[in-house]
């Protein structure tokens, strides 16, 4: 099945449910219902499972400030961050050396920094966001991360020989983004593969058929099931799943 925008959607599932006939997604109550819900199955597929569809490439954040010089942050759309990797590149170097950044826990990270000797030159005492004090090297590019609230990265370091702080540009993140449904708009196509469409239609048809009409649609909940077990095997395109990396933020 090819993609359908979401008044295509709308339309079939209205002839599915015997509902009014349907020219733009606000045309009837039903119509409007049925975009509601379509919202509804549409987020709750894409928990269900990872979509290597919805992985890409993007940076950091930079912060900015000068206080905080080992912080970036997330961009707001990523719902998952699976790899981080910083150009570790000196000013005696000649092409850039782009080096992945290891995940740790909070409590991992804090142990590593609290064992730092904060009398040192090459370590900088750092305020944290939530005013709690936690030490960090100056003198060397980062080497691991972690999160004390999802929104903003916390490095072990930072080359003050190189740059004041860190810089987001410098970055590399592959990421999961978070899914985006437009529900009043009538040529919006949901992102999904087009082979998960026939799910995504079944499984609308029979969630809406026992919330609208009070009443479940077997033939399109067996559907539904074909296709969960079809789709169990597959959900990507050209790439195989990715492996699992445990680099952060869930």
């Amino acid at each position: 099945m090819a993609k359908m925008n979401l008044l295509s959607i709308v339309q079939k599932v209205a002839i599915a449910l015997g509902s009014d006939e349907v020219s733009s997604i606000d045309s009837t109550p039903d119509s409007t219902d049925i975009a509601s819900i379509a919202e509804d199955v549409y987020y709750e597929l894409m928990a269900k499972r990872d979509w290597p569809h919805m992985t890409a490439l993007t940076k950091a954040n930079s912060l900015s400030n000068s206080d905080k010089p080992n912080y970036l942050s997330i961009p707001e759309e990523v719902s998952e961050l699976r790899f981080v990797s910083y150009n570790t590149r000196t000013s005696s170097q000649t092409k850039d050396n782009f080096v992945p950044v290891e995940y740790v826990t909070p409590e991992t990270f804090l142990i590593k920094s609290n064992k730092l000797n904060s009398s040192l030159s090459n370590v900088k005492t750092i305020t944290d966001y939530n005013g709690v004090t936690l030490y960090v090297r100056n003198d060397k590019a980062p080497s691991y991360y972690t999160t004390f609230d999802e929104t903003k990265l916390v490095f072990d370091s930072y080359d003050s020989s190189v740059e004041s702080s860190l810089q987001g540009f410098k970055s590399q993140l592959l990421v999961s983004k978070a899914p985006a449904f437009e529900k009043n708009n009538n040529s919006f196509v949901p992102n999904l593969p087009s082979e998960a469409f026939p799910l995504f239609l079944s499984e609308l048809i029979s969630t809406a058929s026992i919330i609208l009409n009070r009443e479940p649609n077997q033939k399109e909940e067996a559907k539904a099931q074909r296709q969960r077990r079809r789709m169990a095997g597959k959900s990507w395109t050209v790439t195989k799943p990715l492996e699992t990396v445990d680099y952060g933020r869930r």
